[in-house]
């Protein structure tokens, strides 16, 4: 509770600094979800072009589905994000870009962000069997929702070809 009233002190002595809030939010994260993305929320207001407060209220959504933002929401930040980072944007960034995009049915948006994973898997160590899955298994249900059979069964095996990572080991 000391420790509590102590941020709280912080934020009221610097509302407007984005760093103090994120901070807070940060430490409240798992405890006060709904502050938490209040939080945030405030900090995106501050500093727009930060991409790490939408990566945040990602994670948030992860952890707090019941206060998840529509899945259409989250995909028109996610390519803020997409945006921001430019010509080479993170993997991480595309990957849940793709899972949005499939998850609200833009399919152009979902095949692009697909095989771009799977090109850009070349070079990533550990994290290549990650994207050729995640590449691949989306090319196949793109081409299960389009009818193709004959290349969904192509790249949903290919989804399951794939180095292995130390999440599908």
């Amino acid at each position: 509770l000391a420790l509590l009233t102590a941020w709280r002190g912080q934020v009221e002595s610097t509302p407007s600094r984005a760093a103090v809030l994120g901070n807070l939010a940060e430490f409240l994260m798992l405890k006060e979800p709904e502050l938490t993305r209040a939080l945030l929320l405030r900090c995106r207001e501050l500093e727009p072009k930060n991409p790490e407060w939408n990566r945040r209220l990602a994670f948030l959504d992860e952890l707090s589905p019941k206060l998840s933002r529509p899945p259409a929401q989250r995909l028109a930040e996610v390519e803020v994000e997409l945006t921001q980072q430019g010509e080479q944007p993170h993997v991480e960034t595309l990957s849940r870009a793709l899972t949005l995009a499939m998850e609200v049915d833009e399919r152009s948006k979902a095949r692009a962000w697909a095989k771009t994973l799977v090109q850009r898997s070349a070079g990533q160590s550990w994290n290549t069997g990650n994207l050729l899955h995640a590449g691949h298994q989306a090319l196949g249900e793109l081409a299960l929702r389009d009818g193709d059979l004959v290349q969904a069964r192509s790249e949903l095996l290919a989804s399951a070809r794939v180095p292995d990572s130390p999440q599908l080991a």
